[in-house]
Parts: structure tokens; C-alpha cells; sequence
């Protein structure tokens, strides 16, 4: 069973996000993690998440972005934006972006790499989990929501 307390602390836990492009977003989302973790140099981490959205787009539709990446760090780390306003994150269904789930990963932990997807994907795809993130009023509110549902979904 995944522990997403280890993975997402409440300090990379944000609402109301201010970011006018995916560049942005992602550099915010790196500032956080870098911030939480001093072995993690934001400036990597940026680039090694711009390097995979060059790959395909993170966006999952319905508003919903998982950016993600594989670099040297010590454990699964990861940052939970709600932006002030949605933007463009070439998802599939054309849907501009406000909920933006940043993971990076142990280079050589890649079956960890597809576990943590494959929950935050069936997480953040449910609609009324999307609702009750939206709804979230503040950053604490935020992490106590997006952890319930980690945590029910990482249990079943």
C-alpha cells in the first residue's frame, strides 16, 4: 500500500494558484516540492517536467492535470496545485486545466511510478472527487480532501 502522506506534504498543497501557462504551473509545482525537500533542485525538476510534457500531455480532461517525471530524489514526492483560474494543458478533451497533481519519482522506481499514477488517475477521474477538490476552501482543506481520497483509494 502506497503512504501518501510521504509523498504529498500539506506545505505543496495549494489553492488559489495564480499561473497563466503549464510552464508556469509546473515551475510553481517544482518551487514547492524544492521547498519541502532540499535535496530536490527546482530548477532540475522543471526542466526534467517540461522534458516529459514534450513527450505527451498530462492532462487527463475533465480540468485535470498528473505532470510527472523520474529523477535522482530519495522517495516519491509530489505538489497538489487548484489554479485562481484554468489553463490551457493540451488534454484530450480540449478542457483548460485548474487541478494540477505534480509527481516525481526515484529514477529506478518505475513500477512505484506506475502505482502512484494509477491511483491519483482513478482519483482525480471520479467527478465528485473532482467537485469536492474544487470546493476545497483553503490549502489545509485541500490537503485533508485530496489525502481522504488518496488514502481510501490507496486501501482498496
Amino acid at each position: 500500500m502506497i503512504d501518501f502522506r510521504s509523498v504529498l506534504d500539506p506545505g505543496c498543497t495549494r489553492t488559489n494558484v495564480h499561473a497563466a501557462s503549464r510552464k508556469s504551473a509546473l515551475e510553481q509545482a517544482a518551487q514547492l516540492i524544492a521547498g519541502q525537500n532540499p535535496d530536490v533542485d527546482a530548477r532540475l525538476l522543471l526542466r526534467e517536467l517540461l522534458a516529459r510534457e514534450r513527450l505527451g500531455s498530462t492532462g487527463l480532461g475533465d480540468g485535470v492535470a498528473v505532470p510527472h517525471c523520474r529523477m535522482q530524489c530519495e522517495r516519491p514526492l509530489a505538489a497538489f496545485l487548484r489554479l485562481a483560474q484554468p489553463i490551457d494543458f493540451d488534454a484530450p478533451d480540449e478542457r483548460r486545466v485548474d487541478l494540477v497533481f505534480t509527481l516525481v519519482v526515484p529514477r529506478d522506481a518505475a513500477q512505484v511510478h506506475l502505482d502512484i499514477l494509477s491511483v491519483l488517475v482513478s482519483v482525480l477521474n471520479e467527478p465528485a472527487n473532482q467537485i469536492r477538490l474544487r470546493r476545497a476552501q483553503d490549502d489545509p482543506e485541500l490537503f485533508r480532501e485530496m489525502m481522504a481520497m488518496l488514502d481510501g483509494a490507496a486501501a482498496a
